[in-house]
Formats: C-alpha cells, structure tokens, sequence
C-alpha cells in the first residue's frame, strides 16, 4: 500500500453499501472515522477563521448538519489517519437551490460567480 489510502464512509442508514464490492458494516469503526473527519473540519474551519471555538465539541469536532446522511470519501494517510475529506449529501431533484448548504457560500454569493453557481448547481438538479 502506498503512502495514502481511501476511506468510504456510508450513511448508516443507506442500505446501498451492501452493493459495494467488498462492504465492512462496522458502527465502531464508522463512528470512529466520522468523528477523526469532524475533528479534521473543526481544526481547519477554525484556523481559516470560519468558525469560532464555541461552535467546536469537546473533542474538537466541527458537527455539520447531515453529516449522519452524508457519504464521505475519506484520504488516509499512512497511518490510517484522516487527512482529507469530501462529503457527497444526496438529495432529491425536488429540492431547492436555496435550501442548498452551497447557497450560503461565499462563492455563491460573489457578484461575478454567484449566478454561474446556481445555474450549474440547478441545471444538475434538473438532471436527477
């Protein structure tokens, strides 16, 4: 194995991960890969200056909602530890743009990028 590895983390309640190759339904496991990636948000969102260090738990994680319905795609590092993260939070074509976590980014409200946003984030909504 080289120096990095992937993790995949699926909602507990998905069920789809049975049709995953080689799936390992292990809750400890689960738990503790989700809260290493919480702590690895919290750490990050609070040294860029986006979150204060009220909003951190205990243990320094960075709880999102959805975060329990979401997939993650973890990158591990040699050691197995949790070094990057992307979160996928399925939705139906039903939903709105505005109810959207990515609504509320800076991106989405810049002058020049905010409408080019919303419309590729609505036209892949219309393809679902």
């Amino acid at each position: 194995m080289g120096p990095y590895s992937f993790q995949l983390l699926a909602p507990p309640k998905s069920g789809i991960a049975q049709n995953l190759a080689h799936p390992t339904k292990d809750e400890h496991l689960y738990h503790q890969f989700l809260s290493a990636m919480q702590r690895l948000r919290g750490s990050i969102y609070l040294k860029d200056g986006a979150i204060k260090p009220w909003e951190l738990d205990d243990e320094g994680r960075y709880h999102m909602q959805g975060d329990e319905h979401s997939w993650h795609l973890l990158l591990l590092d040699e050691r197995r530890s949790v070094i990057g993260c992307a979160r996928y939070l399925v939705h139906t074509g039903e939903i709105s743009y505005d109810r959207l976590r990515i609504s509320h980014s800076t991106l989405a409200n810049d002058p020049t990028w905010g409408s080019k946003v919303r419309a590729a984030v609505e036209s892949d909504l219309r393809s679902v």
